[in-house]
């Protein structure tokens, strides 16, 4: 699954129903209300990149190389919008995914 997969346009704006895909929760635009697609854009942003710096330091780790623990990514919370915005059943679901990711790895180091 590629990031721009978790992206979805729903077909009404009653609609909010929570995808998967490959594991993952999908997003799902709504044309009334919801998250703000840009503090949703970068806080997937700012998780992803927590996700990389952790394989990486777990992959240098497993190795025997010597490896720092990544900064935690700042957990702002998200605002809303009056329309056209990401579902936010949707979005918490798929941010909770990450989270889970985050705290798996964490784990592992």
């Amino acid at each position: 699954m590629g990031f721009f997969d978790i992206f979805k346009s729903s077909r009404s704006s009653s609609e909010s129903s929570s995808h998967t895909s490959g594991g993952m929760a999908a997003l799902t635009a709504s044309r009334t209300g919801g998250y703000d697609r840009r503090d949703v854009l970068l806080k997937a942003d700012a998780m992803t990149t927590e996700i990389i710096a952790l394989e990486e330091a777990l992959n240098a780790k497993e190795q025997g190389k010597p490896y720092t623990l990544p900064e935690k990514a700042e957990d702002k919370p998200l605002k809303t919008v009056r329309k056209g915005g990401f579902s936010e059943e949707d979005v918490d679901a798929y941010i909770s995914d990450l989270e889970k990711k985050i705290a798996e790895l964490r784990a592992q180091l």
